[in-house]
């Protein structure tokens, strides 16, 4: 036993000590990058009057350090603006992110939750604020709407205590509750402080869901600053898409058609396909739906499944309950509520063969069995579980209709011509691609009658495929060199670093996917 506890004490040493070698290491390194980089002359000391980009870093993760401050830099290169980095922490020397974000050659980092006589008392008024606003909760409905200065922080609350606590799919009116609202209460009168004291001409954010990023943009652009976040294309965010998918394109299906002439959609599409389905694209939920999957035929699963030949397939396609169901609008308060819900209606709905397969990812979150015991629990006897070693890429083959709120599988599968049924608002909606339904009750008649939904028309598998290729195909603004080496962003953080280093090596500032997409950006502003 003595052993065990020397060895680990061990190991953990020679963890922490390797971990503060690569951090010495990038630091140096980036940061004499940054300074040949001739980003406008020499950094400047930000004075107050000076108009300040402020990038936020809270995930503490390689591939928001490097998108983050990629725009940054480039703002500040295009600009008369100095940067700023808004670190979650208390104090800088146990933060060794202060160290790799300052190594970017930027102004100043700034620790959000500094230990202050302010902080105490903004604090100590969070927490009376926060119970005269938990006393009044009576039901989800409650959380999702609560606001705080006329801004919207109810749907943040609701998203971080569901993802932060195993378990629970929707929130209770418990201790952990009261923490969320006071959190968000305290993140508010901290980044409103912020904006009081500078200039702030540009906020950066590496997501906007939950409270460590929604409070901020949403205070900023409140204040009529203007967000700006690296995804699958640099996205300004403003009052007008706040509650839009984050991934939803922002121009029409003409415009799309403009762009995408004398391309092979169908062609870049289809082989697309044919790596995704064998698993062969790095992102954690193709991995985890088509890597070392057995594809099953529809003969195959109608008789595993004992299904009845004469009815349609209906696969229901529930998503991981935890992963942020306020991304967008939607018929429900979230995706565990969504699912119970409908199940209810359909385990008395016999016109169909009603089949469910579990989200791939549902492990990432300790979500295994949930559907199962679900099914159990509500007398749900007439949904089949597909088999649990099923390549989605079988969905094709055997599926008439997709159930989802707002899943990519509807999209997926809409350009095989096999219709979905949304819940919610998502990153394909408005392209007359999914059934949407405005209402519950418009839902509850959709559900009770798919045996009369039929497949895509030619038009809309056309768009489904211009879509599809709009989102996952195109070049896009993400920074493919992060990835190198590596199956998902969880993977070797340390690897990700040594992947920066590289790309520094190899390729001008000006030539970054970021940079040009931040200088565009720029252009449409003026």
């Amino acid at each position: 036993m003595l052993k065990k506890i020397i060895n680990k004490l061990t190991n953990r040493v020679k963890r922490s000590i390797s971990n503060r070698n690569i951090i010495k290491r990038f630091s140096i390194n980036n940061r004499a990058f940054w300074d040949s980089a001739g980003a406008r002359g020499e950094v400047e000391t930000s004075k107050g009057s000076e108009k300040v980009v402020l990038v936020e870093i809270s995930e503490k993760n390689p591939f928001e350090l490097e998108s983050n401050m990629r725009v940054a830099k480039s703002i500040e290169r295009n600009t008369s603006m100095v940067i700023e980095a808004l670190v979650a922490c208390t104090f800088k020397f146990r933060e060794p992110y202060v160290n790799l974000v300052e190594s970017y050659n930027i102004s100043k980092s700034i620790t959000l939750y500094a230990l202050s006589l302010v902080n105490i008392f903004r604090l100590t008024c969070s927490l009376f604020e926060g119970l005269n606003l938990y006393w009044k909760i009576k039901s989800l409905d409650d959380i999702e709407s609560i606001k705080y200065e006329g801004i919207l922080i109810g749907d943040l609350i609701y998203d971080t205590y569901i993802r932060m606590l195993d378990g629970k799919y929707s929130p209770n009116k418990d201790f952990q509750l009261f923490k969320y609202i006071v959190t968000a209460i305290f993140n508010y009168k901290i980044v409103s402080g912020l904006f009081d004291e500078k200039n702030v001409g540009y906020v950066i954010v590496a997501d906007k869901c939950y409270l460590k990023h929604g409070v901020l943009y949403r205070v900023a652009i409140e204040r009529s600053i203007k967000v700006l976040m690296p995804t699958k294309e640099l996205k300004y965010l403003h009052k007008d898409n706040i509650k839009t998918h984050f991934y939803h394109p922002e121009i029409s299906l003409e415009k799309m058609e403009l762009d995408f002439k004398g391309i092979d959609i169908e062609s870049e599409v289809a082989l697309y396909f044919d790596k995704r389905f064998s698993g062969e694209i790095n992102q954690i939920d193709v991995l985890t739906s088509y890597r070392n999957k057995r594809v099953y035929s529809s003969e195959e699963l109608i008789t595993i499944m004992s299904l009845d030949r004469t009815k349609k397939n209906v696969i229901i396609m529930p998503h991981a309950f935890s992963d942020f169901p306020h991304i967008a609008e939607g018929l429900y308060n979230d995706y565990y509520v969504w699912l119970v819900e409908l199940l209810k209606m359909v385990k008395d709905i016999h016109n169909v063969n009603w089949l469910i397969k579990p989200h791939p990812t549902s492990y990432v979150f300790n979500e295994i069995g949930v559907v199962e015991s679900l099914l159990n629990d509500l007398g749900a006897s007439n949904v089949k579980v597909v088999p649990k070693d099923m390549n989605t890429a079988s969905v094709k083959d055997i599926a008439d209709v997709i159930l989802t709120v707002r899943g990519t599988p509807g999209l997926e599968f809409a350009t095989f011509g096999i219709p979905v049924v949304t819940a919610g608002k998502g990153c394909y909606s408005g392209y007359g691609i999914d059934i949407e339904a405005a209402t519950k009750q418009d839902y509850f008649k959709i559900i009770n009658n798919l045996d009369d939904v039929y497949r895509l028309d030619d038009i809309q598998i056309r768009n489904a495929k211009m879509v599809f290729y709009y989102l996952f195909i195109k070049l896009n603004a993400k920074l493919d060199y992060l990835m190198d080496d590596i199956e998902n962003n969880m993977s070797d953080y340390n690897r990700v670093l040594d992947n920066i280093l590289r790309n520094n090596d190899s390729e001008r500032v000006c030539e970054n996917v970021l940079y040009k997409s931040t200088l565009a950006m720029l252009n449409k502003f003026n």
